[in-house]
Order: structure tokens, then sequence, then C-alpha cells
């Protein structure tokens, strides 16, 4: 019963379509109500949700977010990161629809604002998604290209505990988003960016070269070695300084997903002994450590 249920739920802008098509309009593959309309449509993702109590992936699936079809093995790794009653702040970039008028996209900001009931969730799209400003959820119109504009919206909300782009797409948005919101980003922090496809290809700005100036996949594999910062040279941390608070970053098809942890002052590492053989190693420090691995006890 269940599963039927939400999948009718999951489709329910089809049906307003169908029975109620002077409130609803469709173009292409998107649907846009009318108000009336759209509070009824959230009404019912509230009700279903109590009976339910379902799982991110599951209020992806029932809200329309592309996120359940491409990304919820990734969104059902995150939860773990965040409980469902945790006071947290999050931003998502693009909130879809495009530019089509009415009550049209916002998927998963309803889904995040279902799941995460004590958070503050903030959107920010180029076209004006007011239509979503109820409850726990706040949006912006903002350009991702635009750094002053970013910038603003940046001032004008809480540091952030997640943030999601699945914006524009294009590499040089999604790195410019990244330098303004990743220093927000509080401790234990997650920062996830989606459709990093589009670095293979010149029309999304990318490099199918791999350069890491267009590569969003290349761009990050020069700061891997920043979760282990506090091992680096002196000289290699100075380099890699600007994510020295990255705790881990992996790599997903279409995906990159960011941790950032602040780590504290630590003493550089004693360059001299990071160039010791196994024998000086175990002449300087009295040691008797073994090539195969083991230490010598007796």
């Amino acid at each position: 019963m269940k599963k039927k249920l939400l999948y009718y739920v999951a489709n329910i802008d089809f049906y307003f379509y169908r029975f109620f098509p002077k409130k609803t309009k469709k173009v292409r593959n998107y649907y846009s109500l009318d108000l009336s309309l759209f509070s009824i449509k959230i009404l019912i993702l509230k009700v279903i949700n109590k009976i339910f109590n379902l799982s991110l992936s599951e209020l992806f699936y029932i809200c329309g977010s592309d996120k359940f079809k491409n990304y919820q093995n990734i969104y059902n790794i995150l939860t773990s990161n965040f409980k469902k009653n945790d006071k947290i702040n999050i931003l998502e970039i693009g909130i879809g629809s495009h530019n089509l008028s009415g009550a049209s996209g916002g998927g998963s900001l309803i889904a995040l604002s279902l799941y995460f009931k004590n958070a503050r969730i903030y959107g920010i799209d180029l076209f004006d998604k007011s239509f979503l400003n109820i409850g726990n959820i706040s949006t912006f119109i903002g350009d991702q290209s635009n750094r002053e504009n970013l910038e603003n919206i940046q001032n004008q909300i809480p540091d952030l505990d997640l943030v999601i782009d699945d914006g524009s797409h294009f590499v040089d948005h999604q790195l410019l988003a990244f330098d303004v919101f990743f220093k927000v980003l509080r401790d234990n922090g997650v920062y996830v960016i989606e459709d990093t496809a589009g670095s293979y290809r010149i029309r999304n700005n990318g490099d199918p070269d791999l350069s890491d100036d267009k590569n969003i996949v290349t761009y990050f594999q020069k700061y891997v070695h920043c979760v282990n910062y506090e091992y680096l040279k002196k000289e290699y941390q100075d380099n890699l300084l600007k994510l020295k608070d990255l705790d881990s970053v992996s790599f997903f098809k279409n995906c990159v997903v960011l941790v950032k942890r602040m780590k504290k002052e630590f003493k550089n590492i004693n360059e001299e002994d990071a160039y010791l053989t196994l024998d000086q190693y175990n002449q300087k420090f009295s040691k008797n450590k073994k090539k195969e691995g083991y230490i010598e006890t007796i």
C-alpha cells in the first residue's frame, strides 16, 4: 500500500494537470500549479510524511526531485552527518523548473524542509521562487556567475552546515560558488557539487582535456592532500592553505562531496625526520622496526 500511495503522490502534478487544467500548466516535462493547488500539494506531502515517517530519499521521490533518481545513495549517506531534529542551516543553489512561472520547482527544498524540520532552508535561483517562502524555507533571486551577488546573499544568511550546488552546472559558476560558500561552512559541514559531468564538456565551460581550472575533479585533486594537512611540509601547507580545513573529498559519478572540519593549530612536521630511512629512524629514536612492518620487542 505504501509503495502505491507514494507513487500517486510523486505524480500529483500530473493528476492536477489532468483534473484541474485551468489551474495547471505543462511545458515540456515541467508542471506549474496555481497557489491554491500548490498549498494542497504541500498539505498532502506533510500528511504522507507524518504517516510514514519517510526517509530523505523517499521525500525526494514524492516531492519530484531528481536527487532520488540520480543521487539517492549519496544523500542517504549524508543523513549520517545530520540527524532529523538537528538545528542546521542548509543552502541549495538552483531551485528548478528554470524560468517557468507559477508554483514550479523546489522539490528538493520541500523534501529537505520536511526531513529537517528544525533546519533553516535557503534557496538561490535566477528566477523568483518566492512561492516557496513558507515554514522554514527562504529563497533569494541570485546569479551564480556573479560574485558580488552571491556574497550579498551570503551576508544575509547564517553560517551553513550543508551546501548543495545544483545550479547552472557551468564549471566556473560552481568554482565561484564554492569559493564564496565553503568558507562559511561550519565545522563538520558538507558541500555537495552535483552535475560535474559538465566538467568534461566545452559547452559547460569544462575541459575534456582535464585542465585543473576547468574540470571540477581535476581541480579538487590538487587539494586531496589537505586531508593530511598537518603531515605536509611547510611549502606544501602554504600552497594548499586555502583548503586546509578540508577533512575529506569523495568523488562519485557526476558528483563531488566535500566535508569540512576545522583543524586546530599544530606544529609543523620535522622535515628532516620525514626524509629518514628506516635504518636512520631506528638509530635516531632507538627503535627496532623491521621492513616487514612490525617492531621487534624481544
